[in-house]
Parts: C-alpha cells; structure tokens; sequence
C-alpha cells in the first residue's frame, strides 16, 4: 500500500455488462462525478425517489453519503435533495431492506463506531493529515487545537 496516497481521490468504475460477460468502463458516460469521488467501501442500489428506477448510493472513508439519481440512464449526484448536509465520515457498510415496514427500502450506513479513539462531531471533526510519505497521525480536536491520539509510524517501529 502506499500511504502517502491514503485520502487522496481514486478512480471508481462502473462497469456495464453487456449480457454476454465483457465488462465496459461507462463511468464517462453514465456518472462522469465517480471518476474521482473518493474512497468508496460500498455502493448499494435503490429506488431513492419512487421511480421505479434504481439510483446508486455510494460511501467510503473520509467522504460523504452520496447519492446519484437515475436520469434515464445517467446517474446524477442528488445527495442534497436527501440530506440536509454532507455526512462524512469512515463509511464502510451499506444495508438495504424494508426495516420498518412501511413497503418502501429503506437504507442503514455504517460508519466507524464508539469503540474507537477517535471521537467526532459536527464541530470537531476528526482529521488525518499526512506528516511525510511514511507516517500519519489520526487527531482529534482538544479545545481548539489539534493533538494527535495515534502515530502509525511509532506502532509499527514497535513491532
């Protein structure tokens, strides 16, 4: 791996099946916006607006929920017509199901939970910066400055 590339933009590519098993990279062509969206973890389609079409729904480490509508045949981003603001976070799981049985499919994200040292919030976000090309820190927010809770570098000297 290389970790000075960690949070940077990659590439995500839906591919397009043509029925006889070839894969086609359409993201261009179908969700030009994917091309550099982030991290993604987990993807899961759905019909987010009662369509009856399927829409995509996209998360990932260190970026927001996304949302992309289906518009006859291309995936525009509509995040901002489901979510009052950018929920970002370390996503890494997305559940579809009828979960409160009301007929319509419902959508569970899972994120990185209490049981680590990293805490967040609205205002005090938490922030990986890179420090050179082999180590990193995660900090989170004391007051108004930043201290580092973990050195990754350190962690692995040590083993």
């Amino acid at each position: 791996m290389y970790n000075w590339l960690y949070r940077r933009s990659c590439t995500s590519d839906p591919a397009i099946n043509d029925g006889q098993g070839r894969f086609t990279d359409q993201t261009t062509t179908i969700a030009a916006s994917l091309q550099k969206i982030g991290m993604v973890t987990d993807a899961a389609w759905l019909d987010m607006n009662g369509d009856k079409k399927n829409d995509l729904v996209v998360v990932g480490e260190w970026m927001p929920i996304t949302v992309y509508v289906n518009n006859n045949g291309k995936l525009e981003n509509r995040t901002s017509a489901y979510f009052d603001k950018e929920y970002s976070g370390w996503w890494n799981k997305l559940l579809t199901g009828d979960f409160n049985h009301d007929g319509k499919q419902d959508l569970i994200a899972g994120n990185v939970g209490l049981n680590t040292q990293c805490k967040a919030s609205d205002k005090q976000p938490a922030d990986y910066r890179l420090i050179t090309c082999c180590s990193s820190n995660i900090c989170n927010f004391f007051s108004v400055s930043k201290y580092a809770v973990i050195d990754i570098s350190k962690e692995v000297r040590t083993i």
